[in-house]
């Protein structure tokens, strides 16, 4: 045999040589893999989890937006109406990147994004005239128009349905 043929000093190097030879490739596959794993989880957290928490974030800040449309109608004076207003104008800046992280990061159809970006452009319009008719007096009809069945309560039930749409 060939081996055997061999001294002993050359089939203990070869011997050696081969192990090395295969750490060397274990090594080699290893790396690669690890690769892989490393951008596999890099794009699950730079794309569905980020997303996953930008919508919670819109969801909790429309909630808050609504919330405060009915405590402006509860408002005592008009310095308690400007601090209600200056927290709904944050939540609505919060909003709006949040959005922006949806429709920079989302996977889906990017026209569900543009949809519920509009049915919110279309809810601060409602509100804003919802403040304007509770400013002229006319507490009744605003409080009308906040209700689930009046103008801003229907618009937002369309926000948060457009948020869902791209949510599931």
């Amino acid at each position: 045999m060939v081996l055997n043929d061999l001294k002993t000093g050359t089939q203990i190097k070869s011997g050696f040589g081969l192990i090395v030879l295969l750490i060397i490739i274990l090594a080699t596959v290893s790396y690669n893999q690890t690769k892989k794993l490393a951008l596999q989880t890099d794009n699950l957290y730079e794309h569905p989890f980020v997303v996953r928490r930008a919508l919670s974030e819109l969801n909790t800040a429309i909630e808050k937006i609504h919330k405060n449309m009915k405590d402006i109608l509860l408002a005592e004076n008009e310095a308690e109406i400007e601090l209600i207003l200056q927290s709904n104008a944050a939540a609505v800046a919060l909003v709006f990147d949040n959005f922006n992280i949806v429709e920079e990061r989302f996977l889906g159809e990017k026209q569900h994004v543009e949809i519920a970006r509009n049915e919110f452009v279309k809810w601060n319009t409602v509100r804003d005239e919802t403040i304007r008719i509770l400013r002229s007096g006319n507490v009744k009809e605003a409080a009308q128009r906040t209700k689930s069945t009046g103008a801003g309560g229907m618009q937002a039930e369309k926000v948060i349905q457009a948020i869902s749409v791209i949510d599931s």
